[in-house]
């Protein structure tokens, strides 16, 4: 178990292949369970404002269904809520790093609800204009034109960009600008935990109840693959980044963070007959 505080790695301190394993298997740990939070935390933002609207819902683990029929504006209101709350839960937890005697699989999680929550709103923006996610269907409900879709594709493209120059100072915080860790840290658990994540959100999908149209579980299974982008991303921008004492290096696996997954992975799939609501 990983008691460590994020305090600078004493000196003489070695990323050795079994240290180096076990960043890859924490930062793998709290980006799946990153990943987990930041789509609940979303999907329960668009079942609270659909209530507070006067329709209850019903919470899946990849989706909310809300209850009667919603005017336009509703529509727009309940869809577009969510992709704001993320990006600006995102840009508040990347803001906020590093958080003093944090332990160090903490800041890892922190790292990654910071990186998914603001790819989360920044996403949505990017596909807007291909009819699919919370943000075209704010357009849609609006009646905007495709050029405003447009627009938002754009400016989910930069927030990307911003997102990724904002995290690239804590990799290099964390791994000392050392390319084993860096990659251990922000890397590797880029394309394991996506895959793992897509795995889990196929497996909700398959025991779900819920009644949802093909290009539905297209879109739900996509955004799985991207939650993560953020982390390689900041690599092109590490260079502008100044030195810092190296805060993550660790020894042995963290339970904690293991029985979090667990736990957040148990709720999902207690969700997966739905839990109506409101």
């Amino acid at each position: 178990m990983t008691t460590d505080v994020g305090r600078g790695e004493r000196a003489g301190s070695a990323a050795t292949p079994g240290r180096t394993r076990d960043v890859i298997v924490n930062s793998t740990v709290a980006a799946v369970l990153a990943t987990a939070v930041t789509i609940f935390v979303h999907e329960l933002v668009h079942l609270v404002t659909g209530i507070v609207l006067g329709h209850g819902g019903t919470l899946y683990p990849f989706g909310v269904i809300h209850d009667g029929s919603l005017t336009d504006i509703e529509t727009a209101l309940t869809a577009i809520s969510a992709p704001i709350a993320s990006l600006v839960i995102g840009a508040a937890v990347i803001a906020a790093l590093p958080r003093p005697a944090t332990s160090r699989f903490g800041q890892l999680f922190l790292f990654w609800l910071g990186a998914t929550s603001f790819m989360e709103g920044a996403g949505y923006l990017v596909i807007t204009p291909m009819g699919a996610g919370d943000t075209a269907a704010t357009l849609a409900a609006l009646d905007l034109p495709l050029w405003v879709g447009f627009l938002a594709a754009a400016l989910g493209v930069a927030l990307m960009f911003l997102g990724a120059r904002m995290l690239a100072p804590h990799v290099v915080r964390m791994s000392g600008r050392d390319r084993t860790i860096s990659w251990a840290i922000a890397f590797h658990p880029w394309w394991i935990g996506t895959l793992v994540s897509l795995g889990l959100t196929a497996a909700y999908l398959a025991l779900s109840s819920a009644d949802l149209a093909d290009g539905e579980v297209v879109a739900i299974l996509s955004a799985s693959t991207a939650l993560l982008v953020l982390g390689p991303m900041s690599f092109i921008f590490q260079n502008r980044s100044p030195d810092q004492p190296r805060t993550v290096i660790t020894s042995g696996i963290s339970v904690a963070g293991v029985a979090a997954l667990v736990a957040m992975v148990a709720v999902n799939f207690a969700l997966v007959s739905g839990r109506h609501l409101g």
